[in-house]
């Protein structure tokens, strides 16, 4: 079956590196798609054109082979290597689907709601997963993995550990039971890494200006250690990508004076850097299905906005800052400065 795949992702690259090679040719262009330099002067050569370079003709004039070599010439050799070199890869590199991510999302919910995470299975195609667990207004438990396939059951479990935590369940023999019926109201921000790929930035100031805020997380290894930082959390906690570099290197070094050392001296001392874009879902309220997110919000097309939607948002902001003022969770109220 794997075999099968390769061969359909490498006559895909080679269908499309005809087309282009194909469609490369001046006299199949439109006039449109020319030159602008060459627009009303219908004699001058079009751009791409063999007459346009003077070293060509010099080298067609003593009889030398490359006349003869053209797209079409190197189109198949040159293609195959290509896509014998990158068909793998690409295989590997295809992120979740979305139909599979609702059933791994689905998945983890009921593993919340049971208060028991085993029933998580292994996801190969995930080699990443961030979990958030928000109740109250506030957020009960975080929690993240680098570990490929079973890192969706160890972020959950780790942002559960942490709720039982923040909510002050005494461990005793009805701790189960008693998170059970407080998951009913626990909403649930899965977000799944797709494959990570290296980044070697000049500065960590540049990564800040290439790595687009809200959709790629960053993750950093040394040796056989591996951290990220997700595109979530990146934005709760207001963290750009240079600074989130930083913070998992000091992490992973344990020194967080080293961190700020330069790029080079990083590279030398083994570490490696990555950056990786995520499938991220999340609960709206706790009852509702989830919804797939971007830049940690949905996108909300034009035609659904009008006053009815506009009120029933204004409405939900006032029931929102109701509940943080009458809430029973310890550590959950309206109080410090809000910007």
């Amino acid at each position: 079956m794997a075999t099968l795949r390769w061969c359909v992702v490498t006559r895909s690259i080679l269908v499309i590196g005809r087309s282009c090679l194909e469609l490369s040719k001046d006299s199949i262009q439109d006039p449109c798609r020319r030159s602008s330099l060459n627009l009303g002067r219908a004699q001058t050569p079009l751009r791409g054109s063999q007459s346009r370079f003077a070293w060509y003709q010099k080298v067609r004039a003593r009889g030398s082979v490359l006349p003869r070599i053209n797209a079409r010439w190197l189109q198949k050799p040159t293609l195959l290597a290509l896509a014998c070199f990158l068909g793998p890869q690409a295989l590997a590199q295809r992120a979740i689907n979305a139909e599979r991510a609702l059933e791994v999302y689905q998945d983890a919910r009921d593993a919340l709601s049971n208060w028991d995470v085993t029933g998580v299975g292994n996801v190969p195609e995930v080699p990443s997963a961030a979990v958030l667990l928000r109740g109250s207004g506030m957020i009960l438990g975080r929690g993240r993995s680098t570990t490929p396939g079973s890192c969706v059951r160890e972020a959950l479990a780790e942002a559960m550990h942490g709720a039982q935590r923040q909510l002050g369940v005494p461990e005793d023999a009805r701790i189960q039971e008693r998170m059970r019926a407080l998951a009913s109201g626990v909403t649930l921000s899965l977000e799944l890494g797709h494959a990570m790929t290296p980044f070697a930035p000049d500065t960590l100031t540049d990564a800040t200006l290439e790595i687009t805020p809200g959709l790629e997380g960053v993750a950093v290894r040394s040796g056989d250690r591996l951290d990220a930082a997700f595109p979530s959390t990146m934005l709760l906690n207001r963290t750009s990508p240079g600074w989130a570099y930083r913070a998992l290197v000091g992490a992973l070094g344990g020194d967080a004076a080293a961190a700020l050392r330069p790029v080079e001296e990083l590279h030398d001392d083994g570490y490696v850097f990555y950056r990786f874009h995520v499938t991220h879902l999340a609960q709206i309220d706790a009852a509702a299905a989830p919804v797939f997110l971007k830049r940690g919000g949905r996108t909300i097309p034009t035609a659904e906005m009008n006053s009815k939607v506009l009120r029933a948002m204004g409405n939900g902001f006032a029931a929102y800052l109701s509940r943080l003022e009458t809430t029973e969770v310890i550590g959950a109220s309206l109080r410090g400065t809000y910007n």
